[in-house]
């Protein structure tokens, strides 16, 4: 069902002959993911979307996949950006760069619609071949309880539903356990105690549940104005304006620091104003970097600077790998990973590491800033908040102009 849903949906959209940047991406995640876990999600994700009235987003990894977009489990297209025609499906593929900073050009007597956001199948690749992966849902606060029960009743007779602990307070934690499993002991408030790595090596799959404010302020905001904002409404200047006035607050008043980066994050030069540069911002965000950092450092730097997402990585080391090399492109998600986890961090990368790199063609500006970054987000997760944080932009416009 799902391959044929999939399919089905590929053609509704890119019309009866797509281009091969599309077979090709949905093909490698058909044949990669395990179908019969997925599609068992897919049908979670509408289930808990239907019930709380409002997105609900796959975080991290699975807001990655060609096929979840399809599904519409996520609003991140990540094939390379593209337009297509809604009338003829006819699709033009550019090379780099973001979809959404695309001038609008016609086709048919209407719009082209610009998509994608170049995230590579290797950024979704492990996650999608692991049975025991990890599930992330964001959700409005108040839909939690409503959510967990829309949860255990989906899995019931096959999984029990124990929650274990977690030290994020926004977080609710679940593993889920088969029925024919032995099943942990859980304290008085019925809550599994367990480190992390003992989860991991157990391989049970996990479930967690982030509760935000903006998804619960983002539908009543939707309920008042009885409207929902298109793409190219999102993408207007002054929207695009509010969000980076608050991403500048943010970063300056550096919120919920986190170690190994305890002090306020200098400020950076931005460049010209879009969609690009507040997925920069939005990385840069969340991102870890030891303070003494050259760049942070050097007069003038700027996002261009530096890692804000693992998938700049995965961009900068994927095409210096070459054919002639003998070698596949997983030594390109090898740098890529060991970099977002901050494992070349103290001195940890290693002369052959280094000496690859530099053979590959990699400055030295660029083998500093993995020695020196600590964690990456992921692009797909950055894009998902962007898109709320610009439709409360959208709404709270459009009650000013109103008032």
């Amino acid at each position: 069902m799902l391959k044929e849903n999939v399919r089905k949906r590929l053609f509704e959209t890119y019309g009866p002959d797509p281009a091969v940047q599309c077979l090709a991406r949905l093909e490698e995640e058909l044949a990669r993911i395990p179908e019969k876990s997925y599609e068992d999600e897919a049908l979670l994700i509408g289930k808990l979307r239907e019930a709380a009235d409002c997105e609900v987003n796959p975080g991290f990894f699975p807001s990655a996949s060609f096929v979840n977009w399809l599904v519409m489990g996520t609003n991140v297209n990540p094939l390379p950006p593209h337009y297509r025609c809604p009338v003829c499906g006819k699709t033009v593929f550019l090379t780099g760069g973001d979809a959404w900073d695309l001038p609008i050009l016609a086709c048919c007597g209407r719009p082209l619609l610009p998509d994608g956001h170049n995230i590579p199948f290797e950024s979704v690749s492990a996650w999608m071949e692991d049975p025991n992966h990890q599930l992330t849902f964001q959700i409005p606060g108040a839909f939690a309880e409503k959510a967990v029960e829309i949860i255990r009743a989906h899995y019931a007779g096959r999984y029990h539903l124990v929650p274990y602990t977690n030290s994020l307070s926004f977080e609710l934690s679940f593993a889920l356990i088969p029925v024919e499993a032995e099943q942990p002991l859980l304290d008085e408030n019925g809550v599994w105690e367990v480190d992390p790595e003992t989860l991991y090596r157990l391989t049970y799959r996990t479930l967690v549940l982030k509760c935000t404010e903006e998804k619960a302020r983002l539908k009543a905001l939707e309920a008042r104005s009885g409207v929902r904002p298109e793409i190219k409404d999102l993408l207007a200047v002054p929207v695009l304006e509010a969000v980076r006035t608050r991403l500048r607050q943010e970063i300056a008043e550096n919120i919920e620091p986190t170690e190994p980066f305890e002090t306020a994050k200098p400020p950076l030069r931005e460049g010209e104003l879009s969609f690009s540069l507040l997925v920069k911002m939005a990385g840069y965000r969340h991102a870890m970097y030891y303070e003494d950092n050259p760049a942070l450092a050097a007069e003038g730097a700027g996002y261009a600077d530096l890692f804000t997402c693992r998938e700049d990585v995965w961009d900068l080391v994927s095409p210096a790998v070459k054919p002639e090399y003998g070698v596949g492109q997983a030594i390109a998600g090898r740098f890529t990973d060991c970099t977002r986890k901050g494992r070349f961090t103290h001195g940890r990368m290693g002369e052959v590491s280094e000496l690859l790199l530099k053979k590959l063609g990699i400055s030295d500006h660029w083998i500093t800033q993995m020695k020196y970054t600590a964690y990456l987000p992921a692009k797909a997760a950055l894009i998902e908040e962007l898109l709320d944080r610009m439709r409360l932009a959208w709404y709270e416009q459009r009650e000013a102009s109103d008032n």
